[in-house]
């Protein structure tokens, strides 16, 4: 039975881009701190981005009826980036010992998943996709 290059494609590309997301996060560890604080810190911007705009796509189709998607997973792709890259936690940023360091990166974990799902929570409010022009 031949392979369908179709059905393989997505799953090459997905895991192209997890060897890049785990091969940099390796390597922003190794960066000395002012690089390593500007390119974590460019990710987590990249994130806040990402899901500001989701927002708003989500609050401009409640306001003018036509459905926009926005970007429902993009910030939180991002956000698990910062934290597989990052050296340092949000919540304790002065903190240096790794054991503590991991600890704080759990708090850090739920905090961006509660802005995470708090930039989705217009989408509990839409309507279904069918109803919009």
């Amino acid at each position: 039975m031949p392979l369908n290059s179709n059905k393989v494609r997505p799953y090459v590309e997905l895991g192209g881009c997890l060897a890049i997301v785990v091969a940099s996060s390796m390597g922003a560890w190794f960066l000395p701190d002012e690089y390593h604080r500007k390119v974590t810190i460019g990710l987590l911007a990249i994130g806040v981005f990402f899901d500001l705009l989701s927002l708003f796509y989500h609050l401009m189709t409640m306001a003018i009826g036509k459905f926009l998607s926005g970007f429902p997973m993009v910030g939180l792709f991002f956000y698990a980036w910062f934290i597989l890259s990052s050296r340092y936690s949000l919540v304790a940023w002065g903190e240096t010992d790794l054991d503590r360091v991991l600890l704080f990166k759990l708090a850090d974990l739920a905090m961006l998943l509660a802005l995470h799902a708090l930039c989705q929570l217009p989408t509990l409010r839409q309507k279904p996709r069918s109803e919009y022009k």
